[in-house]
């Protein structure tokens, strides 16, 4: 039986930068920190919309997955510019899946929740971003933990939508998100 390959962009948003992940499958193929130019918002959405439309055509993204926003932590401008990143979803006809932060680090961490943690693990099974992790040690500001994020975040779906494809359940152009 063939399955259809998963290529995952997964995103931390934020106003200023965004974490990224790029999976096909489980393999991890690239994972950076995106600059947001600092202008208006509708020049800021232009520039993700843009950002988005090229990555999903260049790695043939099929699955889109974001941090939900914390209804606590969230501005109008950010609404507003996940709002773009779903769009642009929906425009070119991928799933778009939203998983809160506690649940990323519930499902990969099982146990006590932090971000230092989730740093850790994300590092242990992709020694590949060990680089960036010893950097991220250094840090006073925690700049790379939105991109850490990104990884913990395209793990956890692709682990969700590998045990819904061997169970028949995947389907493309959906929306959901996890509580």
């Amino acid at each position: 039986m063939h399955t259809k390959i998963l290529n995952i962009i997964s995103i931390i948003p934020g106003t200023k930068y965004l974490g990224v992940a790029i999976f096909v499958d489980s393999d991890l193929r690239d994972w950076f920190i995106k600059s947001i130019p600092e202008t208006s918002l509708p020049e800021k959405a232009d520039y993700i919309k843009s950002f988005i439309a090229d990555a999903i055509d260049r790695f043939h993204i099929n699955v889109l997955v974001m941090k939900k926003l914390h209804p606590a932590r969230q501005s109008q401008n950010l609404i507003d510019l996940v709002s773009v990143i779903k769009s642009v979803g929906k425009h070119t006809n991928i799933s778009i899946i939203e998983f809160p932060i506690q649940a990323i680090e519930q499902l990969l961490l099982k146990g006590k929740l932090n971000k230092k943690r989730l740093t850790d693990e994300v590092a242990a099974m992709y020694p590949v971003v060990f680089h960036e992790y010893e950097r991220e040690k250094k840090n006073k500001s925690k700049y790379l933990t939105r991109m850490f994020e990104a990884i913990a975040l395209g793990i956890v779906c692709f682990n969700r939508l590998d045990k819904g494809r061997q169970k028949s359940l995947y389907k493309t152009n959906t929306e959901f998100t996890y509580e």
